[in-house]
């Protein structure tokens, strides 16, 4: 590190973070598969073959199943943990998916909305009450 130089900029210069993938508890694999890729079009890009395990995702977003048989811990997630996806024309990706949404019913869905700043966001709970937040900043 050089004299007046941060720590960030240090790091940035040897290596880039390319993204992050929240890791989500969930009951069954197979079924928040389904609901990823059926209802949110996420793709599935790996899973194992006891399927405890998948990796989805969508453009350069992707998230991590993980199978957990602890309902208090599933419970914990559902309470205090979310996941913000930053998206390029938000309200064009919720027209998409909209006719999944309407399937899930209004205790797991917040339709596409303009919060007081100008960002679009809709809201989804998973299958096991995960929070995922789809939003879009506004135009400058």
């Amino acid at each position: 590190m050089q004299a007046g130089e941060s720590l960030e900029e240090t790091a940035a210069a040897q290596a880039r973070v390319r993204g992050v993938s929240p890791i989500v508890p969930v009951r069954r694999v197979a079924r928040s598969c389904a609901f990823y890729t059926e209802v949110l079009g996420f793709t599935l890009r790996e899973r194992n073959p006891e399927n405890s395990y998948a990796l989805l995702s969508r453009g350069a977003a992707s998230v991590i199943l993980l199978d957990l048989d602890d309902a208090r811990a599933l419970r914990a997630t559902a309470d205090y943990f979310s996941a913000y996806f930053w998206v390029e024309d938000v309200a064009a990706y919720h027209a998409e998916i909209a006719p999944q949404l309407a399937g899930l019913g209004e205790r797991r869905v917040q339709p596409l909305f303009t919060k007081p700043d100008g960002r679009q966001e809709f809201h989804v709970r998973d299958p096991d009450g995960f929070l995922l937040f789809f939003g879009e900043a506004p135009a400058d």
